[in-house]
């Protein structure tokens, strides 16, 4: 049958807002009195660079190939939608298309497989960037960098320049470990300086990257 071979992908492609002044969902919070979450536990919304704001469901239905009601926490990107669909059909993108996308297939048919992505780049209505690699997740602000945009601090109440969390532990993101791992810090500040050197964070030729003056491009670890 045909829908035996065709893929259906039900996924988001951001969290639940939630705008002060805004029609999207009235203020921050302000569904929670009827006992609705719309994003859990996770911390922020739509905008924000925290967990509220990028992890989404990603529901696959492919009755020929993928399994019924298995699940993976590989870590994933809907950047990699591309790649994958060009695997499955056999098409071989060029070198200067789909830099950040990875084939997911593997992961869709649970076969046995090392990690497929090395590391997750994201950023915030503002521009705000984050790396996650494995468990851990740097933050390159203090702020939420979206809607929700209150400073973290620590317990001498100073603000910090990051935030970094262990996703693993700390999905909620309310443990601030910036200061405890400074040599995490650094590893992930570089790795997120390379992918903006080389144009891309998949393995493959350095492509131009763009040329727009942003302010998150004269940060010093870039250098």
């Amino acid at each position: 049958m045909i829908t035996d071979n065709t893929i259906v992908i039900f996924t988001s492609d951001n969290g639940s807002p939630g705008r002060d002044g805004t029609n999207w969902s009235g203020k921050i919070g302000s569904v929670k009195k009827y006992g609705h979450l719309p994003n859990g536990s996770l911390r922020g919304y739509k905008g924000d660079i925290w967990e509220g704001g990028h992890r989404v469901p990603f529901i696959v239905r492919w009755p020929e190939k993928v399994k019924n009601g298995i699940s993976n926490d590989e870590l994933i990107c809907q950047v990699d939608i591309m790649r994958t669909f060009a695997n499955i059909i056999g098409y071989q993108l060029p070198e200067n298309a789909g830099e950040d996308s990875y084939n997911i297939f593997p992961a869709l048919i649970q076969e046995n497989h090392k990690p497929i992505r090395e590391a997750l780049v994201h950023h915030s209505w503002n521009g705000s960037f984050a790396i996650r690699k494995g468990k851990w997740k740097l933050i390159l602000t203090d702020k939420s960098g979206g809607f929700a945009n209150n400073a973290q601090e620590d317990e001498n109440r100073s603000v910090l320049p990051g935030q970094l969390y262990n996703i693993e532990d700390d999905i909620e993101e309310q443990n601030n470990l910036y200061k405890q791992y400074p040599d995490i810090v650094e590893e992930l500040k570089l790795l997120l300086g390379k992918y903006i050197r080389e144009g891309r964070s998949t393995p493959g030729t350095i492509q131009q990257n763009d040329t727009i003056n942003f302010e998150w491009k004269q940060i010093e670890f870039i250098n």
